[in-house]
């Protein structure tokens, strides 16, 4: 098997400092936590826009974070495009688009294949409730406009897949010239949200009997479904996604202190298993990108 990955999400649209008071929300605490996270064992930070200052938008908090991360170490960075800004409102095309344009460019961004309805599940919240459930537009126009920018911009692309059919839609850009049928394709696979694929092993050996040949993937679990997903993915070969954007507890009932906490017992498992952990150098050979 080849060496695995570790994305840490360390900070996300959804998770609220409320929830957790260890949620990193400025660009100085999600650069503190992306570092940690990699002497930890992450070599891949996938970021969300974090920023107290209303008047500074997006791509600017995500610039200043990039920075900030880069001066620290050589970890990947990854930007999320989802449909949510960080005041949780959700923005159409032309403002996720704009996250093309983030200075320093991140090396890799991602790209929601396919829309359905964004349902965050709770007891407490149950699907539909204000706020926690949306329709998360991600048009074929969007996809591919998308990927077109990345490819003329030479950054790395992850496709973010939460439901089998979001496989057809990543082909279809192969199909119609737009990715290259020899380059290496990168999916994710968001599994325990609400509205998309279940999260079981089940699942997630069809998801991966489904990919193309020549690609890698990642998996990730939302909330108590994080170490058993993440744990399958390592035994199938695959690489992993851990941090406080998708689950908040260390063990049941129990605040993860840092994401560097998920990242140091994610690397126990794989210890365990025989799974060794990719530097950061080691991760770009594995993903194709840039060194």
């Amino acid at each position: 098997m080849e060496k695995l990955v570790i994305t840490v999400a360390v900070t996300g649209s959804v998770t609220t400092k409320e929830q957790s008071q260890y949620l990193p929300v400025t660009p100085e605490d999600v650069a503190e936590e992306a570092y940690r996270s990699y002497n930890a064992g992450a070599s891949l930070v996938h970021l969300h826009a974090r920023h107290p200052n209303p008047k500074v938008t997006d791509v600017e908090a995500l610039g200043e974070t990039i920075q900030r991360i880069k001066a620290k170490c050589n970890m990947i960075t990854q930007v999320g495009t989802g449909a949510r800004d960080r005041f949780g409102e959700i923005r159409d095309s032309p403002p996720r688009l704009a996250l093309l344009d983030i200075r320093p460019k991140p090396d890799m961004e991602t790209i929601n294949a396919g829309t359905f309805t964004f349902q965050v599940l709770g007891r407490s919240t149950p699907a539909g409730s204000h706020g926690k459930s949306w329709d998360f537009l991600n048009p074929p126009e969007l996809i591919e406009a998308f990927a077109r920018g990345m490819k003329e911009r030479k950054m790395g692309i992850e496709f973010e897949i939460y439901d089998t059919s979001h496989i057809g839609n990543v082909m279809r850009l192969v199909e119609r010239g737009i990715l290259d049928e020899e380059e290496k394709l990168h999916f994710d696979f968001v599994m325990g949200i609400g509205g998309a694929i279940p999260p079981s092993p089940k699942s997630l050996l069809f998801l991966v009997d489904t990919l193309p040949p020549n690609c890698s993937w990642n998996v990730l679990g939302v909330g108590i479904h994080e170490f058993p997903m993440v744990t399958m993915g390592m035994i199938m070969g695959g690489n992993i996604r851990v941090g406080l954007e998708d689950n908040i507890f260390i063990s049941k009932g129990i605040l993860a202190k840092s994401n560097a906490e998920l990242v140091e017992k994610a690397v126990r498992i794989a210890n365990e298993l025989g799974r060794e952990v990719a530097t950061p150098e080691e991760a770009r050979k594995i993903l194709q990108l840039p060194s």
